[in-house]
């Protein structure tokens, strides 16, 4: 049998889809990620223990909505509700340490003209080009993937806000439609 570790706290149901807002554990930061294998605990009568990440969105400092795959009803995710989720304790390890790597990871990312926001979830450190790997929640144009690369270099960076972790960046127009 695997470790586990208490990582989120199912707070309560939104939508009539069975999405969720989970809330990390106290202490963590919110680690769930799309396709992400938890167990809940306590067990639910009639219900799954195991279930798979299918989509996190809005992400906050410490919380999150969040959808699984098999939960596709408001009357079937009121039964998770009061849930702990479980990691891999080694996932949660290395999620930590990754977060750890560099102080932006977590903060948000948005354009100065509001034409884009998201969250950082990476940082990549290359010699001719920094680059933040960001997950949008807003785009200004309709593309399959919403985590892209935007260039971290400091000409760019417009304002930088400790208090509310955020950081305003200038986005070349053009730069999501490829024009």
């Amino acid at each position: 049998m695997r470790a586990l570790c208490d990582v989120a706290y199912i707070a309560k149901t939104i939508h009539t889809q069975g999405s969720f807002i989970v809330q990390a554990a106290q202490g963590l930061p919110f680690l769930l990620e799309k396709g992400m294998h938890v167990a809940l605990v306590p067990p639910v009568l009639e219900a799954k223990r195991f279930l798979v990440v299918r989509d996190v969105s809005n992400v906050r400092d410490t919380s999150a909505y969040v959808s699984f795959d098999g939960v596709d009803t408001l009357s079937t995710a009121r039964a998770y509700v009061g849930c702990h989720v479980l990691l891999d304790k080694q996932l949660v390890a290395s999620r930590l340490a990754a977060q750890a790597s560099h102080p932006w990871i977590g903060w948000r990312l948005c354009s100065t003209d509001n034409r884009a926001a998201g969250t950082i979830v990476n940082y990549i450190d290359t010699p001719m080009n920094p680059l933040f790997e960001v997950e949008f929640d807003t785009l200004p144009v309709d593309v399959d993937d919403t985590c892209l690369l935007v260039p971290a270099h400091s000409d760019l960076i417009a304002h930088v806000d400790e208090h509310a972790r955020c950081i305003s960046v200038r986005i070349a127009q053009g730069f999501f439609t490829g024009e």
